[in-house]
């Protein structure tokens, strides 16, 4: 706490709970609180994620959720992303851990957007030869949390997908991208983790960018392909994962085909 930036206190720090915020911030200074001092910290954080959020997610018709970056201001989430940083994940329960990944990464993935302004897609962003060969950001390192330089892989593949194993997990990353999942409209919270997953899990699955019938051939989003060993142990069990989760069964014999749209989630 005593590396919490000044900016952060005043850009958080605001609206209703502000006094009581205020109070935890001082209990901590003073060493009066307790592990809760952490737990309060974060729940602030998020509160002004949620705030920004509300401010600039446009949630669209077509049920994608869409960031007008370029209205944006570039460092915008600069504070909340540091202030995040500063925390230790390790100290955490297993569901403020697992909300606290997921959180830095979509704050991450928009701050890069924002600071890079890709003309069509993410894909554009191709840091020196490791982006070349990867296709993207990937990994870049982004954020240094408890003394280790992160990218994104490293967050979600090495610390998210190991750890938890939680396949949900795919449903709430969010990649600045039509064909991925939606950012959520408000930050993942450890006292609604089961619900919030649940939630963007079914949300998904009932738009076409997941799963479709065109003819006799199901259009099934890339990620049961890139990811499919966290949905079963071959493309049978993905298909029935799928279907149990939508509440109803899939086409019988129909022929399966693989497809995402990196097209940026860029507002008008």
């Amino acid at each position: 706490m005593g590396n919490y930036p000044a900016v952060v206190r005043k850009r958080v720090f605001y609206g209703a709970g502000a006094l009581l915020a205020r109070l935890v911030v001082l209990l901590c200074l003073l060493g009066y609180a307790t592990l809760s001092c952490a737990n309060e910290h974060m729940a602030e954080l998020n509160a002004g994620f949620d705030r920004w959020l509300a401010e600039y997610l446009v949630q669209n018709d077509d049920g994608i959720n869409r960031l007008p970056y370029g209205r944006i201001p570039k460092d915008s989430l600069d504070a909340y992303v540091n202030a995040m940083a500063a925390l230790e994940p390790s100290a955490m329960s297993q569901d403020e851990a697992f909300s606290y990944w997921v959180n830095l990464y979509n704050s991450l993935i928009i701050r890069l957007v924002l600071r890079e302004q890709p003309a069509s897609s993410i894909r554009q962003i191709k840091p020196g030869l490791t982006g070349l060969l990867a296709g993207g950001p990937w990994k870049q390192d982004q954020v240094v949390v408890e003394g280790k330089s992160l990218s994104f892989d490293d967050i979600e593949h090495g610390i998210l997908r190991v750890q938890w194993r939680e396949p949900r997990v795919h449903f709430v990353l969010n990649c600045a991208s039509l064909g991925c999942p939606n950012l959520p409209a408000v930050s993942i919270k450890p006292a609604q983790l089961e619900q919030q997953l649940t939630e963007a899990a079914a949300a998904f699955l009932q738009h076409p960018r997941a799963i479709r019938l065109e003819q006799k051939t199901l259009v099934v989003n890339q990620i049961f392909n890139w990811f499919a060993e966290d949905f079963g142990r071959n493309e049978t069990e993905v298909l029935d994962w799928i279907a149990q989760f939508k509440g109803q069964p899939l086409p019988a014999h129909a022929s399966v085909r693989y497809e995402y749209d990196w097209a940026l989630n860029r507002a008008p």
